[in-house]
């Protein structure tokens, strides 16, 4: 899970950074290539398609946006959101007060989330770790793979034929549809909290739980006809056909 730390940090990078840019944005050409380290504070970071980044795009209190086919390595942003567009290769992404955007085909080669802002993802994208977000829900499109967990403390997940090796929530609704997969467990955690909210957890058509359903709080708990479920503890499947319950 992300830290709200994070912020600290990547602020104190970008004001010691050799050549960091203050107060103004920075652009980058399609087609180019930076030797080095992409630092920013109180403007925007534009890689155009096709670029290459070497070292580490760092933002605070302004966007990023990676253009198509371009190679980066870690992007962070602070206040601000985060959009890659398709095809693009980068070892890992983390934001704080931003929402997250990825495009069709994007190659993550580490985690990827936010703390608070919405994480949505295209298709046939692949994450080498966790994807996740504290306060914002997450989407993803088919195709797509998360090696690692993908969680969300309070926002929905909506996986659409999607494959993931875990998947954790506190207090979102989960749906899993058009053949998603989840490998190992889904679990829905204890609030630290009291909170009346009781999620709704949808199994969908052709859709797989390989490890145990675990709740820990109430949950209504729907699972189609068609669906491969493993053990559950804390609540009762609702068996339904069609496409939604």
């Amino acid at each position: 899970m992300l830290r709200k730390s994070l912020a600290l940090l990547v602020l104190a990078a970008l004001l010691t950074a050799c050549g960091a840019s203050i107060n103004q944005g920075i652009e980058i050409a399609d087609g180019s290539t930076v030797d080095g380290d992409l630092t920013n504070v109180n403007g925007s970071i534009r890689v155009g398609s096709d670029s290459q980044v070497t070292g580490r795009i760092s933002n605070v209190n302004g966007s990023i946006h990676v253009g198509d086919n371009s190679r980066v390595r870690m992007i962070n942003n602070v206040n601000g959101s985060i959009r890659v567009g398709s095809g693009v290769t980068a070892s890992g992404i983390e934001s704080v007060n931003g929402s997250l955007s990825i495009g069709d085909g994007v190659q993550v080669g580490g985690n990827a989330g936010t703390v608070n802002g919405r994480v949505r993802g295209d298709t046939e994208i692949r994450i080498e770790g966790n994807l996740s977000t504290v306060n914002g829900s997450i989407e993803m499109g088919s195709g797509s793979e998360v090696t690692g967990m993908v969680s969300s403390t309070n926002g929905n997940i909506n996986l659409d034929g999607v494959r993931a090796a875990r998947l954790e929530t506190v207090s979102g609704s989960v749906s899993l549809v058009n053949g998603s997969e989840i490998d190992g467990e889904l679990k829905v955690r204890r609030p630290g909290r009291s909170n009346d909210t009781v999620p709704r957890i949808i199994i969908g058509v052709d859709s797989r739980v390989g490890g145990p359903l675990v709740f820990e709080r109430e949950v209504e708990l729907f699972v189609h006809e068609s669906a491969e479920i493993g053990e559950v503890t804390g609540a009762e499947a609702i068996t339904f056909s069609g496409d939604e319950p």
